[in-house]
């Protein structure tokens, strides 16, 4: 795990002198070296470098997919470092895990589950403060001063019995590393209350170029003596190409070539106007693969639905908690409902593209992707084109939007550019066509839920039964790491566990299924379509009773009083006492996600069979708020992408191929479909926890719940298309 400082050289790309000091993984002591730090500044650890100009470049190892981490984690680095914000500059950190992996994701660099904040937090501060307490020491050491006399001003140590003053870019002028690294303890951290910036406002660093058109997108990217390139991958999983009939595909001017790959073909041309032209005229007759060329979502639905009802089947305990046998044996009154969830398509916004260079014979390789793993990339690209993974100098870009796709080990939107520049010797940008990602994609599971509950004397919940038959999408992205985790459903299942309600005897159950459809992580992975089926069902046990929806929350909170705040303080926003207009109702739901806790109240209406969400009003507890205003917008972002998912989003399946291409006929929501959302962060505890997904999983349920309390019909099917609506009307 220990680097030197030749190899840190290398990975800190346009750095001369770093110095790899501290317990920060991959990084080891360096050691007594006491040279000065030179021109380009200093670097006293990995994540940092002071020039003498004063300006600050700290290294982010998250990516960008507008989620706004990339200015987070340097903020919370700054903080500790007492740096004027000013005087910060941003850039990626290499692409190296033994530095720069989360120690909340497993060591990995990989932007998901919206881990990056609360994984990073504790390591930032660490190292944010021992780089101030060697700017210290410098100091100290500069003017022969006990280092206890000296205190930190943004960007500035200041002597206080003299008033002597360097700057951070002064002490980088002549600074050495110390000969044992300094120890940093909590009393070395800042006390939250005296934060500058974490809790603050921050302006995000990203978003002055992404209004002027300058950031870094891949899709933007132009090399010298460029090809462009598409690629059409097979509709069905592990299918080929049988036939290819390009004739017309190479008539098209400007089309160099078309070329049949074991799982794909790809299609060279001079722009990639002429090569997606040229995609429209191709014509592929893919390898049939057994029983997916007859799969049927909508037959899928029915039987996933049959397997979670049917106790007789035995299902793999995902969550045990008392003796739910015995509270049903004993129960006078069990409530049963059943709910279904369709397949869900990540709908990026940024088309899948990836820009691939194999140099010099191919004994080199660059790139520039917006990746979500960028490890995976590099594993991609070196398998490809036979380099090995040192030889490949990735340019991590920007991302517009990834939700997931963009993280899948098997990289299918990179692999094809790099096998055509290493077969061309030129630079390849690659765009997937919107109806390929669609057709070709890595869809979320649909779901079969039955839960069942019993209650006591009091109107209590005593027993709680959850079955939920779903695919579980490891078993198709990521077989390998399935297999190591004893099969268990990390992907599928969270959602249904109860880390805040007070159920006393619970049992959860997961129904594998795999119908060999491309699954994988989509934004809030099983989240939403499992806490659509909780709040739904809690919703309607309070209806039998004829208790207060919030009131009955509330009551199975009682050992939790964030819960009952974030629930208390929605509840207040949106005046949930109050009676509304005729033509419209309010719907609650509350959730744990990652340990942030979530409450959330949705107002529509109806107009014939179309749901209208005009308002959500959202209280949300994330631990320390890093960022509050990031806060606000990653909520209201993932509020949106949750009317999506409740509304309108659904992948269909017949004879094995998805019936949707593009979002002509996978409607997203527009501008005017998206309601009105009201914020209050309620920050609670000592460090942050997961924000950016969180706002997705409360859309479903609170809009279904008062769709109930409108009607008096309930919805359990998601998303609530017209159709559906229709349907529950008439019931």
């Amino acid at each position: 795990m220990n680097t030197s400082r030749r190899q840190f050289l290398k990975l800190s790309s346009g750095l001369t002198v770093g110095f790899a000091v501290g317990s920060l993984p991959g990084c080891g002591n360096a050691g007594p070296d006491l040279s000065p730090a030179g021109d380009n500044g200093f670097s006293p650890n990995a994540w940092v470098n002071i020039a003498a100009d004063g300006i600050i470049t700290i290294f982010s190892p998250v990516d960008e997919l507008g989620q706004g981490s990339m200015t987070a984690l340097p903020v919370i680095f700054a903080e500790e470092l007492d740096a004027d914000w000013d005087d910060v500059r941003i850039e990626m950190s290499p692409s190296d895990p033994e530095i720069y992996g989360n120690p909340g994701f497993f060591g990995l660099i990989y932007t998901a589950a919206s881990t990056a904040v609360s994984g990073y937090y504790r390591q930032l501060r660490h190292f944010g403060a021992q780089t101030r307490h060697i700017l210290l020491m410098n100091a100290a050491q500069k003017w022969q001063a006990p280092i206890a006399e000296l205190v930190t001003e943004p960007s500035v140590v200041v002597h206080n019995r003299t008033g002597r003053k360097l700057t951070y870019g002064e002490i980088a002028g002549f600074g050495r590393l110390p000969e044992t690294e300094p120890e940093i303890t909590a009393a070395d951290l800042k006390d939250p209350a005296d934060f500058r910036l974490i809790g603050h406002s921050v302006p995000r660093r990203d978003i002055p170029d992404k209004v002027t058109g300058t950031s870094g997108y891949s899709i933007n990217e132009r090399l010298p003596g460029m090809l462009y390139a598409t690629a059409v991958r097979a509709p069905v999983m592990n299918a080929g190409p049988a036939t290819v009939d390009d004739a017309q595909a190479r008539s098209v001017p400007g089309v160099g070539g078309v070329y049949s790959r074991e799982r794909s073909v790809v299609i060279a041309a001079d722009s990639t106007a002429a090569a997606l032209k040229a995609r429209r005229r191709l014509r592929v007759d893919w390898t049939p693969v057994g029983e997916v060329n007859n799969f049927d979502s909508e037959t899928a639905l029915g039987q996933h639905a049959e397997m979670a009802r049917n106790l007789a089947l035995e299902g793999e305990v995902w969550n045990r908690q008392g003796d739910t046998v015995a509270a049903f044996d004993t129960a006078g009154n069990i409530i049963e409902r059943v709910y279904r969830t369709d397949y869900i398509y990540h709908a990026q916004l940024e088309p899948l593209n990836s820009v691939v260079w194999a140099k010099d014979n191919g004994s080199d390789v660059e790139a520039w992707v917006g990746t979500q793993a960028p490890v995976y990339t590099i594993k991609a690209i070196a398998r490809e084109t036979g380099v090995d993974e040192s030889r490949v100098e990735l340019h991590r870009a920007m991302l517009g939007g990834g939700f997931g796709r963009r993280s899948i080990s098997e990289m299918d939107f990179v692999d094809d550019a790099a096998w055509l520049s290493k077969q061309t010797g030129r630079p390849v940008k690659l765009t997937w066509s919107r109806e390929d990602d669609v057709i070709a994609g890595w869809f979320k599971p649909v779901t079969g839920q039955f839960l069942r509950a019993c209650l006591d004397s009091r109107g209590h919940v005593n027993g709680w039964h959850h079955r939920v038959a779903v695919q579980e999408p490891l078993t198709t992205a990521e077989p390998a790491i399935y297999e190591s985790i004893d099969r268990r459903p990390v992907i599928s299942m969270p959602g249904t566990d109860h880390l805040e309600y007070d159920f006393p005897n619970q049992l959860v159950e997961h129904l594998p299924v795999e119908p060999g459809i491309r699954t994988f992580s989509v934004m809030a992975v099983g989240f939403t379509p499992n806490k659509f089926a909780v709040e739904s069902f809690i919703d309607e046990i309070a209806a039998e009773q004829g208790a207060d929806a919030l009131e009955f929350r509330l009551r199975h909170l009682q050992g939790s009083q964030r819960a009952q705040r974030v629930l208390d303080a929605v509840a207040g926003m949106a005046g949930w006492s109050r009676s509304r207009e005729n033509d419209r109702e309010l719907g609650i739901a509350f959730a744990e996600y990652h340990h942030t806790l979530i409450a959330g109240i949705a107002e529509i209406s109806l107009e014939g069979d179309l749901i209208r969400v005009h308002d959500i009003w959202v209280a949300i507890d994330p631990g320390v708020a890093v960022q509050p205003d990031n806060i606000r917008a990653q909520v209201m972002g993932a509020v949106v992408y949750g009317v999506g998912s409740a509304l309108t989003e659904r992948i269909t399946f017949r004879n094995g191929r998805v019936q949707q291409a593009n979002f002509d006929d996978y409607p997203v929501p527009t501008m005017a479909d998206s309601p009105r959302v009201h914020m209050e962060i309620l920050p609670g505890g000592d460090e942050p926890s997961a924000v950016g997904q969180t706002g997705a999983v409360l859309v479903a349920p609170a809009i279904a719940n008062a769709f109930e309390r409108l009607t008096g019909k309930r919805l359990r099917h998601m998303p609530f298309t017209r159709e559906r609506v229709r349907e529950a009307l008439r019931a």
